[in-house]
């Protein structure tokens, strides 16, 4: 009869994990490149060689960047023709006219005609249909300017 196999512990070392833990926990594990790195006291050469290496990266990484943004807006812009094509080929049903705001308001208020028409065509694009300006008062109060430009005079002053 054969002997059973003891059981491998938990916490000994795998013969695996053994060749593999050096490569791991040395974060160079290969040998440094002559461009990747300089010595310690670099002449002007190798100076000049390891500064235009690094340009050379940031360049092809700047190149790349753009190589994908040009990448997306074609995609973009091709899903922005199919999409006109599509909005093309449906037909267009009429919009209901939107209720026109009460004129009685702007005159009650003393506001000019034209610039009622102008809120709420502002407030229309803004927010769109189903809103209704409530009120619009014309404020006069010429204290403001002169509050105005004395903070403004008090905030150029330095604080000791």
């Amino acid at each position: 009869m054969h002997s059973p196999v003891p059981p491998v512990p938990a916490t000994a070392p795998r013969p695996w994990r053994r060749r593999l833990a050096p490569l791991l926990l040395s974060p160079l594990a290969l040998a440094p490149s002559p461009l990747l790195a300089l010595p310690e006291h670099p002449t002007l050469g190798e100076s000049l060689v390891y500064q235009i290496n690094g340009l050379v990266v940031v360049f092809i990484a700047l190149g790349l960047i753009w190589a994908m943004m040009e990448i997306m807006g074609a995609i973009f812009r091709r899903v922005a023709v199919h999409q006109a094509a599509r909005a093309a080929a449906v037909p267009t049903v009429a919009a209901p006219e939107p209720a026109a705001p009460a004129p009685a308001t702007a005159a009650a208020d003393g506001v000019d005609p034209a610039t009622y028409a102008a809120i709420v065509a502002a407030v229309h694009c803004t927010l769109g249909q189903g809103h209704r300006i409530v009120g619009v008062t014309s404020v006069i109060d010429t204290r403001d300017w002169s509050r105005e430009g004395r903070r403004d005079h008090f905030f150029s002053h330095r604080v000791r």
